[in-house]
């Protein structure tokens, strides 16, 4: 032991000597000068080898200090504006989908609503189930194509509704189980108290509807169709509403005012057409169970809209015993709002929202309480900040953090775009 002590003790103190000596000598520069004269000898060889060794011990501890600070500074609150920024524009974000759980095996849900290739959200987070209680007052916004992003548009039908209504629950359930929590869009819609962003499970969300539940489980609805995610989307927004009570409300549909009083209505697109775009029922309402027996009963796979609005209109019709929806404003306690509340604006005339510098005199109809973007069309068309049109104006005044995150985003991607361009043409230069 004492041997053992000793060899160690010897070997540390001629190895602090040589590097004593080492270090004096490089000192000297590639000669011995005055300050080496003391010493025994002076390698300009192994003074440089010395050095290099040290310099290398030197950047590896600055790499290590660098990568323990950021492992630390990650535990800490987000960035204002993400790492990496969801492309705001409008689409249903694809490109940042990401591969969920859940399903019955390649059979399930998923498999059939979701797109093939998925990619996980940079720094995911996971959601937490969806949970609505039929005791509150329930917004719903459903997001079914596994998309784990929002676009800026769909993001402000979600906070107009919100800023809207601050005595509602806003849920943003999406079939996506996780999202990008550098999100900058979901970020901004985090910050309001009464949104509530979740994951929602069909196998789990619509347990107490039955008939409609066992039909969404049999598959029916994805089976020879291209329009498998269409058809899930209308049904689970009926299975959602009718299983808690409480409004539902398209993506693409703002809300620029309280929405109606009533405890039952439903909006229309014409005055002889019905919508499933917007809508309010209580819990196991009639017209729940006879859309529900409508859906199932009848449903065709390969015909535009015949299992989304066409479901509440053939339902209302034979309940009511109605021919022609145009001459009523009831059914039951039903109300049947006016095409001007949802839809001021016809689909032919979607593109009047986008034009940029657009009339300042645009005024909607006085019952206007939302606007349909009519996104079949308008998906292409971004939200952009500044540029005078109908959507910038209205955005603004009615989601004005998704407003604010999108113009943010904006300045970010200029600053590097013009960065690149700089640089570019430095290189050119020389």
């Amino acid at each position: 032991m004492d041997s053992s002590v000793s060899s160690v003790t010897g070997f540390t103190g001629q190895y602090l000597s040589r590097l004593r000596w080492y270090t004096l000598c490089c000192r000297c520069g590639s000669t011995c000068g005055r300050d080496c004269l003391y010493l025994r000898s002076c390698d300009p060889y192994r003074c440089l080898m010395f050095s290099r060794t040290l310099a290398g011990f030197i950047v590896a501890g600055v790499v290590l200090t660098v990568l323990v600070i950021k492992i630390f500074a990650g535990t800490r609150s987000n960035p204002s504006l993400p790492a990496v920024v969801a492309d705001y524009e409008d689409h249903f974000a694809i490109d940042v989908v990401m591969g969920v759980e859940g399903g019955v095996g390649e059979a399930g849900w998923r498999a059939a609503a979701c797109p093939p290739h998925q990619e996980t959200p940079p720094f995911p987070v996971r959601l937490p189930k969806f949970n609505a209680s039929s005791e509150a007052r329930n917004i719903f916004f459903l997001e079914t194509t596994c998309a784990s992003a929002l676009n800026a548009k769909m993001a402000c039908a979600v906070e107009s509704a919100a800023v809207h209504h601050p005595d509602y629950y806003v849920h943003l359930a999406l079939t996506s189980t996780h999202v990008g929590s550098t999100d900058a869009i979901i970020q901004a819609l985090s910050t309001h108290q009464n949104i509530l962003i979740t994951t929602l499970d069909v196998d789990d969300a619509i347990q107490g509807t039955g008939k409609l539940n066992r039909w969404l489980k049999e598959m029916e609805w994805a089976r020879g169709t291209d329009w498998a995610g269409i058809n899930l989307s209308d049904a689970l927004r009926l299975g959602v509403v009718c299983s808690v009570g409480g409004t539902y409300l398209d993506l693409d549909m703002w809300i620029v005012a309280p929405l109606p009083a009533s405890d039952t209505w439903i909006g229309r697109e014409k005055w002889d057409q019905l919508s499933n775009g917007a809508f309010r029922m209580p819990k196991d309402h009639w017209l729940c169970e006879e859309a529900t027996r409508e859906l199932t009963e009848h449903f065709k796979k390969n015909v535009w809209g015949h299992n989304g609005p066409g479901v509440f209109q053939r339902a209302v019709k034979n309940i009511c015993n109605i021919h022609n929806i145009s001459d009523h404003h009831h059914c039951k306690d039903l109300v049947m709002l006016e095409p001007s509340t949802f839809y001021p604006l016809h689909w032919k005339r979607w593109e009047d929202l986008f034009f940029a510098g657009g009339s300042s005199s645009w005024s909607w109809p006085q019952n206007t309480v939302g606007i349909h973007l009519w996104n079949k069309f308008s998906r292409g068309a971004p939200l952009l900040p500044g540029d005078g049109s109908i959507v910038d104006r209205t955005s603004k005044r009615n989601c004005p953090k998704v407003y604010s995150a999108v113009r943010q985003i904006r300045k970010l991607r200029d600053h590097l775009q013009r960065n690149k361009s700089r640089h570019l043409s430095t290189r050119h230069e020389t």
